[in-house]
């Protein structure tokens, strides 16, 4: 049968979290009564936003270039001129927008729950066709925080990920189908960190998770309403992915004691 890819070499191995972090408890996080839906689609407001403008581009340059206060043939000119570029540009972006209206309004995210994950991706080349790829809580040996990632000093220094290790055996497809919900899977044969060769057997699968860690904070609120709703998902931004962890299976997370504290934490 044919073989699963193994994951390329990783950067040489960086220390998953010191040994005062592995002693911190993280903070408690009430567990909804039903399963939390982390949302990874687009707004619909800045969808609604974007059309609004290509269409209000596409009008007022029309009516515009028409020369509707009778000025000067040169200055029509003029301003016929400066106005075709960005006429046509719309002529050219707002089919488009709209034929991809259905793709962008797909409900992807990662639902979890006491079952486990379930990880809801588009099809490629399908509208609003989606994959759904479940992971049990069975298969997972530890979720681990990677701080190391937001060390460099890049404009995206406040994302981050979360390691979900399977186990080998884990039904997991690798690669993950689909695209949206930034989800990778591969292979490990060995330690890819300092730190995991004592929390995960090897070899295992690793499923990367990425969150954004200085919106972490925002959502704290939402965890303490959302713990007498009904059975019905709730609702909460991609950026709370390590608290919806923490909630459901918090004997397998680890790096969680920085939750909700939403700032950057570097020289470690």
């Amino acid at each position: 049968p044919p073989r699963r890819p193994t994951a390329p070499a990783d950067p040489p191995p960086r220390p998953v979290a010191p040994d005062d972090d592995v002693a911190s408890a993280p903070p408690a996080v009430p567990r909804p009564a039903g399963p939390v839906w982390l949302d990874h689609g687009e707004s619909w407001p800045r969808l609604l936003l974007a059309v609004l403008v290509q269409v209000a581009v596409l009008v007022g340059g029309g009516y515009l270039m028409n020369d509707p206060f009778g000025l000067p043939t040169v200055a029509a000119a003029l301003i016929a001129l400066v106005l075709l570029v960005p006429f046509l540009f719309c002529c050219f972006t707002l089919p488009i927008t709209l034929w991809l209206l259905p793709r962008f309004t797909a409900g992807v995210g990662i639902l979890v729950s006491a079952e486990g994950l379930e990880l809801v991706r588009k099809r490629r080349w399908r509208p609003r066709a989606l994959v759904r790829t479940t992971v049990s809580w069975d298969w997972v040996q530890a979720a681990v925080t990677r701080r190391a990632f937001d060390l460099a000093a890049t404009p995206a220094r406040g994302r981050r990920v979360v390691d979900l290790y399977l186990h080998e055996d884990a039904p997991l497809p690798v690669p993950v189908p689909g695209v949206g919900a930034d989800v990778v899977a591969t292979e490990h044969p060995a330690p890819d960190a300092v730190g995991t060769g004592t929390l995960v057997r090897y070899p295992a699968i690793r499923l990367r998770l990425t969150y954004r860690h200085d919106l972490e904070a925002r959502g704290r609120e939402q965890w303490t309403a959302a713990a007498g709703d009904a059975r019905s998902p709730v609702r909460v931004p991609p950026h709370q992915l390590r608290p919806a962890l923490l909630a459901f299976r918090p004997q397998v997370c680890h790096g969680f004691d920085d939750l909700w504290e939403g700032r950057v934490r570097v020289g470690r």
